[in-house]
């Protein structure tokens, strides 16, 4: 029977989390064949990757697993804290075919019914979805269960009751738990964000670092918000603190963007180096960032189509519609943008882009159309773009 060595050989750091991690590594140390100790520490060790953003630390929780499945390789919770590792990997088929196998056992486990939720949004499965996650809440309604249904009523469009439940997951958190509640402020902050309200996003990310102090994804709203609102400089130095901690291809890009605003080409063209080395293994936002301009289109092409081979969700089909439509694939650009729109959701980007690739297509009324609904839900949204779509249709 194997050992978690790496896990119980990692040296955790100061924070509360990092604590527990210590703890509970002494009573796995206490205790080798004791399940629940394996469980304990595999789950600190998720729970600090999510604070920090670090992807080594999932690693030593799959080493923490990976001894627990061979005390008890059917246990429930150790296949779907499993399938949460396989999630972390885009392995989403995997994942759900787990979570569907622990509920043909046990249809009220909870937890089985959000992993299987997870795994069908990403795959572009919405209506399995909303029915995993509804099946969650009645059987279990706490912060996870209604963090998800927020989640998927705003991508259905529906901002108000998106907010309504999303309080209510704030609400069911645990002093336990601050990272979970952090995360509920983070994604309440980006939907405020999405409709241009920086002041709320703000507040919001201000709420989540109170519970988490340097939470990366709080940090990384609050940057977003300030850019938003024309805090250049200010922006550039905390993402700029964040990609130090945890490099992204997305807030690498970010970065290229608001350094360009702010007339410095140089550290520009530093963060796009730092974005292609980690394209080939993140290629979805540079797929869109290269298709939103225009250029290099059969490599953005060429990205889009390995993004969308383990995942089929909004964001997905939205960067393969940019890239087919910058690359004359009229028809297979509206067919991703189709299923990219297909919930209604309310993000102003989303419709820059449907007007995008409506108006390379020469369906001029449907691309201004989109760019009005993209500038009523928030006027400054992609300046750069909606520059170019007022060029090719006119005003909205």
């Amino acid at each position: 029977m194997g050992s978690p060595t790496a896990a119980l050989a990692f040296t955790p750091d100061g924070s509360p989390t990092g604590r527990g991690i210590s703890a509970a590594q002494a009573q796995l140390r206490q205790r080798p064949n004791d399940l629940r100790a394996h469980l304990d520490l595999a789950i600190l060790f998720m729970r600090h990757q999510r604070e920090t953003a670090d992807a080594s630390l999932m690693r030593y929780a799959e080493d923490v697993l990976a001894s627990a499945r061979s005390l008890a390789p059917a246990d429930a919770q150790v296949r779907l804290l499993s399938a949460m590792v396989l999630q972390d990997g885009h392995r989403f088929e995997q994942a759900a075919r787990i979570a569907r196998e622990v509920l043909a056992s046990d249809p009220s486990d909870a937890t089985a019914h959000l992993v299987l939720g997870d795994a069908q949004l990403e795959l572009g499965d919405y209506e399995g979805a909303m029915d995993s996650v509804q099946a969650a809440i009645d059987l279990h309604p706490d912060l996870r269960s209604y963090n998800r249904a927020a989640h998927l009523r705003w991508l259905m469009g529906d901002f108000d009751s998106a907010l309504a439940i999303m309080e209510l997951a704030i609400d069911s958190g645990s002093p336990r738990d601050p990272e979970s509640s952090a995360w509920c402020f983070v994604d309440l902050g980006s939907m405020f964000l999405h409709r241009g309200d920086e002041a709320r996003a703000l507040a919001s990310a201000e709420r989540a670092l109170s519970l988490v102090p340097s939470y990366l994804p709080g940090l990384a709203l609050r940057a977003r918000a300030l850019a938003h609102r024309g805090d250049t400089s200010e922006a550039i130095e905390i993402l700029a603190a964040v990609v130090e901690r945890k490099p992204s291809v997305e807030d690498l890009l970010r970065l290229v963007e608001w350094h360009e605003a702010a007339a410095e080409p140089t550290a520009a063209a530093q963060r796009l180096a730092q974005a292609e080395r980690l394209a080939q293994d993140d290629p979805r936002p540079m797929a869109l960032w290269l298709a939103r301009r225009g250029i290099q289109t059969e490599r953005a092409l060429a990205l889009a189509e390995a993004a969308a081979e383990p995942r089929s969700d909004i964001a997905t089909n939205d960067a393969l519609a940019m890239a087919h439509a910058r690359a004359g694939h009229h028809e297979q650009a509206q067919q991703a943008m189709q299923r990219a729109l297909s919930l209604g959701t309310a993000d102003a980007n989303l419709h820059l882009h449907a007007a995008l690739v409506d108006a390379l297509a020469g369906r001029i009324e449907t691309a201004r159309r989109s760019l009005a609904r993209a500038e009523a839900i928030d006027p400054a949204a992609d300046p750069s773009l909606r520059a170019e779509l007022q060029q090719r249709v006119g005003a909205a």
